[in-house]
C-alpha cells in the first residue's frame, strides 16, 4: 500500500498500517468527553471516506461508546454491520436514544386559540385546556424523541 506522508510517497503494509490505526484511534476516543464522542460518531455516520480508515474510526467509537453508555435503545445502530445512521444519536442519563425528524413548530396564540375551538367543537373533551397545555409543552419543549 502506498501513503503520503511528508510529500513523499512510502510504501508499508497495509495490515500493520491499520492495526497501528485502529490503535491510534482507541486510544483518542478514551481521551474524549462524552459529548465529543457523541459528535464524532454523528459526524461520521453522516460522511463519506475512505471504508477502511472510516470502518476502522465507525468502530472504534462503537466500542467505546458501549462501554461508556447503555446502548440497548439502538441495537441497530451499535450492530457491527450498520456503517450508516439515518438518525444522528444523543446521550440522555447515561442512555443513547438516535433522534427522530425533529419538527420545530410554534404556535401563536392565535392559533392556540384556534385549536381550542376545534378540539373542543370536534372532540368534545371535558379538560381541553389541559391538553392544550399537554401539547404546547410537548411542541415547544420536548425536541427529543425517545
Amino acid at each position: 500500500m502506498k501513503i503520503y506522508k511528508d510529500g513523499k510517497v512510502k510504501h508499508v503494509n497495509s495490515v500493520e498500517y491499520y492495526r497501528s490505526y485502529e490503535k491510534q484511534k482507541i486510544k483518542l476516543f478514551r481521551k474524549y468527553s462524552d459529548q465529543k464522542l457523541i459528535d464524532s460518531f454523528n459526524s461520521i455516520t453522516r460522511r463519506y471516506s475512505h471504508l477502511n480508515a472510516r470502518a476502522i474510526e465507525l468502530d472504534s467509537l462503537k466500542k467505546e461508546i458501549n462501554k461508556r453508555f447503555d446502548v440497548s435503545g439502538i441495537p441497530d445502530v451499535m450492530d457491527k454491520k450498520n456503517s450508516y445512521s439515518k438518525y444522528p444519536i444523543y446521550l440522555k442519563n447515561n442512555k443513547i436514544y438516535k433522534y427522530r425528524e425533529i419538527f420545530n413548530i410554534r404556535l401563536s396564540q392565535e392559533e392556540i386559540e384556534l385549536l381550542k375551538e376545534n378540539l373542543i367543537k370536534y372532540v368534545k373533551l371535558d379538560d381541553v385546556n389541559e391538553l392544550i397545555q399537554k401539547i404546547k409543552q410537548y411542541i415547544d419543549d420536548s425536541k427529543l424523541d425517545e
